[in-house]
Parts: C-alpha cells; structure tokens; sequence
C-alpha cells in the first residue's frame, strides 16, 4: 500500500482513479498520521457487458413469467 499525503491526493486528479483501475491500493496521511485507506473493490466477478446483461435478464423473465400481468399493467398498477 503506497503512502498519500492530502497535498498529493489534490494534486493527483484523475490520475488516482486510474492507479485504482489498475489495482493499486492508498495509505492516505495526513500530518504523519494514517487516517484512511483508498483501495480498489474486489469484485467476485467481472463486470456485464451490455450485451451480456441483457441476455441475463432475458434467461431470467423465462425462467419467471408474469403469468396473466404484463409490464404495462404492472406499471400502471403502481408495481414497478
């Protein structure tokens, strides 16, 4: 985890969020004293793609139809 005064995190911008991206993790400090750390989230899986988001939700209204509503009616309804 590599130390980061407040001065440095101001000046840095965007190029913090693209450390982040690339898995580095932050000690933020301020006056010699450690009061935060910034670090990437771990995620169990990989982001969708779009394209697979979709197929997703398309598999799950398959596997969960509506039965006798449709979308309109739910919508209309206040169900949504």
């Amino acid at each position: 985890m590599k130390p980061l005064s407040c001065e440095e995190l101001q000046r840095m911008g965007g190029s913090l969020l693209q450390e982040l991206l690339e898995g580095h993790s932050f000690l933020l400090v301020h006056e010699g004293t450690a009061v935060a750390e910034i670090q990437p989230i771990v995620r169990e899986s990989p982001l969708l793609t779009r394209e697979e988001a979709i197929e997703r939700l398309k598999a799950f209204r398959k596997k969960h139809p509506l039965g006798d509503l449709n979308v309109r009616q739910m919508i209309d309804e206040g169900r949504s």
